[in-house]
């Protein structure tokens, strides 16, 4: 926990949002489209497999309007593509 907001906020920018960071392990997301949300600091990162079996992580925000591209915690996509529920703008 912080006392100093000031020094939680200079963390965030000096540490965690430029580093590589643990948030599940590879057989959490066994099956291809299978995906996790996680929040660190601010910034909310969705991780997934895709259909190759290769994992992705990408912010959890549509470039578009700023909507959050999956709202659940954790679960299976429903198509290949990460899609915005307002303008269904894509992501691959």
């Amino acid at each position: 926990a912080y006392w100093d907001a000031g020094a939680h906020g200079r963390d965030l920018d000096a540490i965690w949002y430029k580093s590589w960071l643990l948030v599940c392990r590879e057989a959490d997301l066994a099956q291809p489209l299978a995906f996790r949300t996680f929040r660190v600091g601010t910034q909310e990162i969705v991780v997934l497999r895709d259909e190759a079996g290769e994992l992705r992580a990408f912010h959890n925000t549509c470039r578009h309007r700023g909507s959050q591209l999956c709202q659940e915690s954790e679960g299976r996509l429903k198509a290949r593509l990460l899609t915005c529920p307002y303008h269904a703008w894509s992501y691959s």
